[in-house]
């Protein structure tokens, strides 16, 4: 098994604003804040 690319999702669904980082199975990794769909700050939310 190969590790699948984690998905941005954004709240609203806009590009630019605050979001969330979540795996496969839908799982919480990180909030942080996006600019034209990137990831421009991130912060653990959840501990693995």
């Amino acid at each position: 098994m190969g590790r699948k690319k984690y998905i941005g999702q954004w709240k609203n669904g806009e590009e630019n604003g605050y979001g969330v980082l979540v795996a496969k199975d839908q799982k919480i990794l990180y909030s942080g804040k996006w600019k034209e769909g990137k990831q421009v700050s991130k912060e653990s939310i959840f501990k693995k």
